[in-house]
């Protein structure tokens, strides 16, 4: 793969960038147990987040063949895949400075707005890229940033590529929030016809317990009668 040179002069891209931390693929014990578990299998938050990368990488190689077509001549960059999405964001970063008109940063706010997006865009590469689990509202802030990306760039087709995984994973959480209540409520009212039952077994075994105690003292009392008869009269006291 080609290697990006590197830029003398900064861009949005190197005033974001910091030092890449590999991380373990679980995070530790004391992370998941603040975190809990993600609301979406990883298996699905992967392909979501590979899914997003890939897209994004096209629509940038679509929009610099477009507009920067010496960039990809001067990176010999063929096809989407012949960067990575980091690359790309950094090259263009770049172009957003110098040609804005072709770019619609009035999508996300302005030029002001635009580190923070490339930010996003970054952490979705790294989260990819490094097999890391994200929690639900991560995984949404990651769409949100790629569709506006789609949106600068004037990308449709992506666009409608992006707010369809947008939905699909809107449509699977809300589903889950719903199915997940439900389950909670159930068990809520298990446990609550289980502690009645608790009570009414607790109470029957005091009155079991208490039946039994009168039951041994009336059986002393028979007992204490049926020994006084059996002793001859004159030893019997009074």
């Amino acid at each position: 793969m080609p290697t990006a040179s590197k830029s003398v002069s900064p861009d949005f891209f190197d005033a974001i960038s910091e030092p890449v931390e590999v991380r373990p693929l679980e995070p530790n014990s004391s992370e998941a147990t603040r975190s809990q578990s993600p609301s979406l299998p990883y298996c699905a938050q992967h392909n979501i987040t590979t899914s997003l990368q890939s897209i994004l990488e096209g629509a940038c190689f679509k929009f610099a063949k477009c507009h920067v077509p010496e960039l990809l001549a001067r990176k010999r960059w063929t096809c989407a895949h012949s960067a990575e999405l980091s690359m790309w964001t950094k090259e263009l970063s770049k172009t957003f400075e110098q040609k804005s008109p072709t770019i619609r940063l009035d999508k996300i706010g302005g030029t002001a707005q635009l580190p923070l997006l490339l930010k996003s865009l970054d952490d979705l590469r790294h989260s990819a890229v490094h097999r890391i689990p994200v929690s639900p509202d991560k995984l949404i802030l990651f769409i949100h940033a790629s569709l506006q990306v789609a949106e600068i760039l004037g990308d449709e087709e992506k666009q409608t590529a992006i707010k369809a995984i947008l939905c699909a994973v809107n449509t699977a959480l809300n589903k889950r929030k719903v199915e997940k209540q439900k389950i909670e409520d159930a068990l809520s009212d298990q446990l609550q016809s289980i502690e009645l039952q608790k009570k009414k077994l607790d109470k029957e075994a005091k009155e079991a317990k208490k039946q039994a105690e009168e039951l041994t003292s009336l059986l002393d009392d028979e007992l204490g009668d049926t020994i006084s008869r059996e002793l001859p009269v004159g030893i019997i006291s009074h």
